[in-house]
């Protein structure tokens, strides 16, 4: 497999066929919106280490998760020094327990969302259920790259930090790469 260099600050998107990945990805998927692509999320510590939350948040070989998911992988545009502030803020969350619980708060989001829309043909994105879980400590993978550009002060994904799921991730790169403000750098077969 030919790979493109991966830089620091990339961001990786990506889901498999396991029960866990589809069920994410119908919590994620918003009324009116075709499906949702993306499960799992990461962010490039380097051109080879990849930082993400599994059980814990770990820094580690990318080439694992190309062998085993469906990957799309985006380059952001970053001024001088924004990098490196990103890195630090990722190895400050490297050894986190992952808060596998917080899937809950995305899922009762996502009920409730879809029920409201059932019922007025509305569109309502309430966060009470990830407000009610107190969700502010341990990370979940979205966290981990929202955060990290909440860091160097880009807010990307139309969400608060604490809010972004990896599909909204995806859905902001794939926006930004159409306008061309982010390059799509890598894209594996049957993604």
């Amino acid at each position: 497999m030919s790979l493109p260099t991966f830089a620091l600050g990339d961001i990786v998107c990506t889901h498999d066929d396991s029960w866990l990945s589809k069920a994410i990805r119908w919590a994620e998927k918003s009324p009116g919106e075709k499906g949702a692509k993306s499960s799992h999320c990461g962010v490039m510590y380097s051109d080879t280490l990849i930082c993400e939350a599994l059980w814990k948040v770990k820094i580690q070989p990318l080439e694992p998760t190309l062998e085993d998911r469906f990957v799309d992988i985006f380059r952001p545009v970053f001024l001088p020094g924004e990098q490196y502030a990103m890195r630090k803020k990722l190895e400050k969350w490297e050894g986190e327990v992952y808060a596998w619980y917080k899937i809950f708060g995305h899922l009762g989001d996502a009920t409730l969302s879809k029920g409201w829309y059932n019922l007025t043909g509305q569109i309502w994105s309430p966060y009470v259920c990830r407000r009610l879980f107190f969700m502010d400590k341990y990370p979940i993978c979205s966290w981990v790259v929202a955060y990290a550009f909440e860091e160097i002060k880009k807010n990307y994904f139309n969400v608060p930090p604490w809010a972004a799921q990896p599909d909204d991730i995806h859905d902001f790169c794939i926006h930004m790469n159409e306008i061309g403000l982010m390059e799509r750098v890598y894209t594996s077969p049957g993604w």
